[in-house]
């Protein structure tokens, strides 16, 4: 349109920033009183363009420093104190911590009532790529919902969706994980696991590279599992926007998260870890998997070769930067796929592993034809889920569609 420039501005501190987002300011029609509120976004809008333009407020002070005023004479006006969270919300429980952020809490708003999860992040560490790169998932439910972010202080607060699942690193050190271990006749379930995890990795790689996004942390702790055997991904804080001629290694940063991919999925069937990404890397490099062999020694040899030969295919598609169709995971993920039965044998096998893995919501009390939850029953002293003879029973009770929703993947 005539008239306006190519980059809208926005003053901040008597300067100029520039915002990257087309030929307008998505708020440049807002009343003055708008400006430095945490806002709505509006639906008539691009978000895209709304979330990049604060954005670049928020990389602005980060780079600069620029605090968001000045006291001239501190013996008349105090500065800035930083804010109670009590004064915003309610703070329930710890739910965990991030690399560069302060604990992750569950907290209710006072005004509203709802629960969600929160973080803070110092401005010195704040990654606008985890935004973008969050939304991009968020969007497509393979991340948690991001409900808000806003400046505060020296901090970025991040308020999003409390997950129904477990990280991944928790699951595998709980009693149900070990069982699935150690138990033979559990062979089969354990196999479906893994795959389904292995499934619902690669699915969340794929869709951040369409998205031009790498996740950049793959580990047991970023990994979440659903009560419905669903994967999502969480912690974007080191995801990095795919561009060109930006001085980033992206094929080495996609070849990284695959890895880890290839490391969780192993350590998902055999409850073994390797040292660490390069160790694991080397293995699959040289096709010599000897480190651990020796710790899988109670797993038959056809089963290894079996494990083996799919975290090869995996890594196939990243073995070398320059070769046709790097990172395209489509076709293993479509083989895998290719791995699991038929639907109805799929979803009994989901609602045993929801059961084994998930035993705080469900108990082997029975009342009638329902089941209840835990929180409804006190058990014995010294009784346990996991060893009930009932269990097998329990799990043809639980209702797929009622208590997971839809659990079809494919």
């Amino acid at each position: 349109m005539a008239g306006i420039d190519e980059t809208d501005s926005l003053k901040l501190i008597g300067e100029t920033v520039k915002l990257k987002i087309g030929s307008r300011n998505p708020f440049q029609y807002k009343p003055p009183d708008y400006a430095n509120t945490v806002s709505a976004v509006m639906t008539s809008k691009s978000k895209t363009d709304q979330i990049e333009a604060v954005l670049e407020v928020i990389d602005r002070v980060k780079r600069e420093n620029i605090p968001r005023g000045l006291v001239l004479d501190p013996s008349v006006v105090t500065p800035d104190k930083p804010r109670k969270v009590e004064e915003m919300v309610k703070i329930k429980a710890v739910l965990g911590k991030g690399n560069s952020a302060g604990e992750v809490v569950s907290v209710q708003d006072v005004s509203t009532g709802k629960d969600f999860a929160m973080k803070t992040i110092l401005i010195i560490h704040f990654n606008k790529d985890e935004i973008r790169a969050w939304v991009h998932l968020a969007d497509l439910d393979k991340a948690p919902k991001l409900y808000s972010f806003h400046m505060e202080d020296n901090k970025v607060i991040v308020k999003m969706e409390i997950v129904k699942g477990k990280q991944l690193s928790d699951i595998m050190v709980s009693e149900g994980f070990i069982k699935l271990m150690q138990d033979e006749e559990k062979s089969e379930e354990r196999r479906y696991f893994s795959l389904l995890l292995l499934h619902g990795m690669l699915e969340n790689f794929d869709l951040l590279k369409k998205g031009k996004f790498t996740h950049g942390d793959v580990h047991g702790g970023n990994v979440m599992v659903l009560h419905t055997l669903d994967v999502q991904s969480i912690d974007f804080g080191s995801a990095k926007s795919i561009r060109n001629n930006d001085g980033i290694d992206h094929a080495q940063r996609l070849k990284a998260d695959l890895v880890n991919i290839v490391h969780q999925f192993f350590a998902s069937y055999t409850g073994v870890h390797f040292q660490n990404r390069g160790a694991i890397q080397e293995a699959l490099e040289k096709k010599d998997f000897q480190e651990v062999r020796r710790d899988m020694a109670k797993i038959p040899a056809a089963d290894r070769n079996w494990l083996f030969s799919v975290m090869l295919m995996v890594f196939e598609t990243v073995r070398c930067s320059r070769q046709e169709g790097f990172a395209d995971t489509g076709a293993v993920a479509a083989a895998v796929a290719g791995m699991l039965p038929p639907r109805a044998e799929l979803e009994d096998i989901k609602r045993k592993l929801a059961v084994l893995l998930f035993p705080e919501k469900y108990t082997n009390r029975f009342h009638g034809s329902e089941f209840v939850t835990e929180q409804e029953v006190i058990l014995p002293e010294g009784a346990t889920i996991l060893d009930d003879p009932d269990l097998a029973d329990l799990a043809t009770l639980v209702d797929l569609e009622k208590d997971f929703g839809d659990l079809s993947f494919f």
